[in-house]
This record gives structure tokens, C-alpha cells and sequence, in this order.
């Protein structure tokens, strides 16, 4: 092994070391014995691993990696929270027989969260593979994405991904990113998916795109009660796309009616599937 390399290594070595203890005292001085579960962030915990490091939920779950699965934890527990004690406003003017769309300020974002409810003719689980197992795909089947990706399987239910959104709103709203931990779980008949906001090393911001600040927020899919062969879609957005300059009143209206275009592409992509499934 040449020199170089060596020196390589324990530079990389000697630089996560430093940045997973500045983590942990960063989290004893700003969350002591914090029980708070809304908009809960974490800071970078990791220097970038390989895939043969991780171990499966059942197993335990390298050192570095435990903040992030604890804030995928936390993140799911927010989304049922906002999930249980918002009141949504009805958006009767962007809602129709196919998408049900709403909308509730949350005082600890500043900023207003959208909920959508759309049924599709897939089976809940068939639904949610999908979307778990090809997120890759995403861009291929809606155009509001440009690019998608897993950057890291932390565990089977807990992830950290990666994407870029289009411009949206005539270019009002330019390309936005954004590094999300992603958990998921399945209570009774219903698989929640939540996802929020972190950080990774690999993939700081930059000046391609502004990166989004993603709260606590995700997908529930649940079997329609007396048709169990379809599936109740509910998404609940709550994204800080930080364009100041433009009035909250014009956002939303923008971003919902993104939101709702979203679900149109959503339920096609869904259609797809079954005309293949049924070789048609």
C-alpha cells in the first residue's frame, strides 16, 4: 500500500472521528433531554461508508449510522403527530372527485403544509414497494422530478435518499434538492412513509440548486375500505422551498397545484402498472 494512500486513510479516519464527537456535543448542548418530536433535524453523523458496512434493522446498526436511524425514528413519530392533531382546511377550488386536496399553517415551520388524499386501483403493499423498491424511477414517470436517488440503506426500513425537483410554477420556483432520511412502518392495515430534512457529507449544498428544507412529512397507503385491491393514497407536504421574495399567498397556490400535478403523474404511473401486470 503506498504512502499516499495510507496518509489518505488515516486523514479520512482522523476527520470522521472529529466530526461524529462534534456531533455528539453539538446534541447534548441544543437538545438536552429535549422529548420534542416536531420538525426534529440532525446534524452530519457520518463520513461516507460503503454498502458492506451496513447491517440489516435486525441487526445492529454501526455507531456512526445510529443518529441517522434515531432521526428516521423521530421523523415517522412527527408525521403520525401531524397526521393526528392537524385540522385541514378544505381547497374546494383545487379538489375534484379524484384528488382531495387541504391545507393547515403550522406554527412551528412558519409555513403552511398541504394534504392530498387520491385512490388508485393497486393493492396498498404493491403500491408502497413501488415506491420503496424504485426511487431511482421516479424521474421516469413524473417530470416534476429531475433526478432521484438512494444515497445510503441504513437499515430495511430506513434510508437516506437524495432528489432534485424541476422548476415549477412557469420557473417562478427554480430547481430545488434536497437530502431526506426516509422511515417507514406498518401499523394495522396502513404503511406509513415519512421522511424529513438531514445532511450528508457527499452532498453538501451548492450553487446548482437551493436546497429545500424538508419538515416532517410523508405518505400513508392504506387498503380502501370495501375494496381492498385499492389503495387510499394521503400525502402531507411540508416543504420550505425558501423563496422569500414571494408572497405566502402566492406559494399557496403554486405549490399545491405542483402537489396535485404530482398525484396526476402519480395515479398514471399507478394505471401503468396494471396494464402491464394485465399484459395489456
Amino acid at each position: 500500500m503506498g504512502r499516499g494512500l495510507i496518509t489518505d486513510l488515516l486523514s479520512r479516519s482522523l476527520c470522521f472521528s472529529l466530526q461524529f464527537l462534534l456531533y455528539e456535543k453539538v446534541a447534548e448542548v441544543t437538545n438536552p433531554g429535549s422529548e420534542s418530536l416536531l420538525l426534529h433535524r440532525t446534524n452530519d453523523a457520518s463520513y461516507n461508508l460503503s454498502r458492506s458496512q451496513l447491517r440489516l434493522e435486525d441487526e445492529p446498526i454501526p455507531t456512526e449510522l445510529q443518529p441517522y436511524f434515531e432521526q428516521g425514528k423521530k421523523t415517522y413519530e412527527s408525521f403520525k403527530l401531524i397526521l393526528d392533531r392537524t385540522a385541514w382546511e378544505p381547497m374546494t377550488t383545487m379538489s375534484d372527485d379524484v384528488i382531495k386536496i387541504a391545507s393547515a399553517y403550522n406554527r412551528e415551520s412558519g409555513i403552511t403544509m398541504f394534504y392530498l388524499e387520491l385512490v388508485v386501483n393497486v393493492s396498498a403493499e404493491v403500491v408502497f414497494r413501488e415506491d420503496w423498491d424504485h426511487v431511482p424511477d421516479y424521474p421516469k414517470w413524473n417530470p416534476n422530478f429531475l433526478h432521484t436517488e438512494v444515497v445510503l440503506d441504513i437499515t430495511s426500513r430506513c434510508r437516506l435518499t437524495y432528489q432534485v425537483t424541476t422548476p415549477i410554477g412557469n420557473g417562478l420556483i427554480w430547481s430545488r434538492d434536497a437530502v431526506t432520511i426516509a422511515y417507514w412502518n406498518k401499523e394495522g392495515d396502513a404503511t406509513y412513509l415519512a421522511f424529513s430534512s438531514t445532511s450528508w457529507p457527499a452532498l453538501p449544498p451548492s450553487n446548482r440548486y437551493v436546497r429545500a428544507t424538508f419538515y416532517p412529512q410523508g405518505f400513508v397507503y392504506s387498503p380502501l375500505p370495501g375494496d381492498p385491491e385499492k389503495t387510499l393514497v394521503r400525502w402531507v407536504y411540508h416543504v420550505d422551498v425558501h423563496l422569500a421574495f414571494v408572497p405566502a399567498r402566492v406559494l399557496n397556490l403554486v405549490l399545491p397545484k405542483a402537489c396535485r400535478d404530482s398525484f396526476m403523474y402519480y395515479r398514471k404511473h399507478a394505471e401503468d402498472l396494471m396494464k402491464e401486470w394485465k399484459g395489456e
